[in-house]
């Protein structure tokens, strides 16, 4: 009789115990494999189609009918698609500038975090409230550096401002950070899945989603049976809101304890929102006091939108005038809405501006620029003429009027190239932020009409420059 292997010898409770063990590194290691492959295969698919509710509670997907214009983003769930024609995209799927230098001591940086009331939503970069206190703030302090960081995306609710501004503006060491939440995104009926849930979403197993959906857990899928579509229509939020109020004031708490640590003073803006929005989304008025106790518990300064808006529309009734209209549809501010905000916004910001004297002087010098005579529409190229382009961290941005110059470059130590801004008729300034202040061209650059065929208003403008 052959002699037993050790396995034989082993007792049948050990035997049965490698065995299990076996099975379960088999079974782990088998899921594991099926786990990867399906995050290969995309399947199912990932949370990258966004359902939200149209002003009229119709369903629409984010990436349908803005296909092109936004992409999807493991953090923020969505930004900028880097490729948009429609808006200049900087390197965070933001809009407009953002700073490219470390921080010097004498610079004051503002984050305007928000949705697409801040974003500007059919409203030019330049045209949207913070660029323009940005640049009355530079006009104050000329041998200052006031830089504006744009923290806002379409869409976005509290939940996204504060996962954009812990993990992405926080690094900037904002001085100030001016908050505009819940203006209409919170408290939106969710579909399907609340932005929590969403982001939990993100981490969740394939194989546990393919589950859900197949026994009928999947409240994505839920939300597209033509029950919840009625209810939804109808008004309800069968699914919860985008994000609840107490989610709202976890948040706001959350952007406090980050401006906090990083030494930054917050200013709540309280939205304006129209008359028809609060009479038919009365709960607005529940997420807006959520707003209100948290300034007044952190002993913020606020900017009442609202209060703003009444105050020019009597203005102009006691004027024997029609008010020009302050908002573009339900939520979004106008171009005159935009600038309203911006004064009402810089007097609160006006105080705030420490009072440090920079001891440097611009290191690069402004001579001229060519041409001097541009039509408006033209796109046409400008070069600047000067000295010192070439240094680095030289200057930060250059400006034409009120309009940024997205795409200016140094050629060399002499000239910087760029595109005319939309700008409307007439003579404009033109100038360079450096660290060490403004440096002002000494001359304007004309605008003049257009061909007849491309009429222009100062008033209209919803494409960035």
């Amino acid at each position: 009789m052959p002699p037993a292997n050790a396995a034989d010898r082993k007792p049948p409770a050990t035997r049965r115990w490698f065995a299990l063990v076996a099975l379960t590194i088999a079974t782990l290691v088998a899921l594991g494999i099926a786990e990867l492959a399906l995050r290969v295969l995309d399947i199912p698919a990932t949370p990258k189609q966004f359902e939200f509710l149209d002003p009229d509670n119709t369903v629409s997907e984010l990436f349908g009918a803005n296909a092109g214009i936004f992409t999807y983003d493991p953090d923020l769930l969505w930004k900028l698609d880097p490729n948009t024609e429609l808006y200049a995209a900087n390197e965070l799927g933001l809009r407009g500038w953002l700073p490219r230098r470390p921080k010097a001591p004498t610079d004051v940086r503002i984050a305007f975090l928000g949705d697409s009331c801040t974003f500007g939503y059919n409203v030019a970069y330049e045209e949207t409230y913070a660029p323009l206190v940005e640049q009355r703030l530079q006009a104050a302090h000329e041998d200052r550096c006031i830089e504006s960081i744009l923290a806002a995306m379409v869409g976005h609710s509290s939940q996204q401002h504060l996962v954009l501004y812990q993990d992405q503006i926080a690094r900037y060491e904002p001085d100030i950070t001016v908050v505009y939440a819940a203006a209409w995104n919170d408290y939106l009926a969710s579909v399907g899945m609340t932005d929590a849930e969403r982001y939990a979403e993100r981490h969740a197993w394939r194989l546990q989603r393919m589950l859900y959906r197949a026994i009928g857990l999947d409240r994505a899928t839920e939300a597209s049976t033509p029950e919840m579509q009625s209810r939804l229509k109808a008004g309800e939020a069968p699914f919860g809101r985008r994000v609840s109020k107490q989610e709202l004031r976890a948040n706001l708490e959350g952007i406090q304890t980050v401006a906090d640590r990083i030494g930054s003073q917050v200013v709540c803006i309280l939205p304006p929102l129209p008359e028809k929005t609060m009479d038919e989304r009365k709960y607005a008025l529940d997420y807006r006091a959520v707003l209100v106790e948290y300034a007044q518990a952190h002993g913020l300064p606020v900017v009442d939108g609202t209060g703003v808006f009444d105050s020019y529309r009597r203005a102009r009734l006691d004027a024997g005038e029609t008010p020009a209209p302050l908002f573009l549809d339900w939520v979004h501010p106008s171009v005159l809405g935009h600038r309203l905000l911006a004064d009402a916004v810089f007097d609160a910001l006006a105080p705030l501006i420490p009072d440090r004297p920079n001891p440097e002087t611009p290191s690069i010098r402004l001579d001229s620029f060519e041409p001097h005579e541009v039509a408006a529409l033209s796109g046409a190229a400008i070069e600047i003429h000067g000295s010192g382009f070439d240094r680095p961290q030289a200057f930060d941005r250059v400006w034409i009027g009120g309009g940024w110059v997205h795409d200016a470059h140094v050629v060399d130590a002499t000239r910087i190239r760029g595109t005319v801004p939309l700008l409307p008729v007439g003579q404009h300034d033109v100038r360079i932020i450096t660290r060490a202040g403004v440096v002002h061209a000494g001359a304007s650059l004309a605008v003049t009409p257009p061909p007849a065929q491309h009429p222009i208003t100062a008033e209209v403008r919803t494409v960035d420059g």
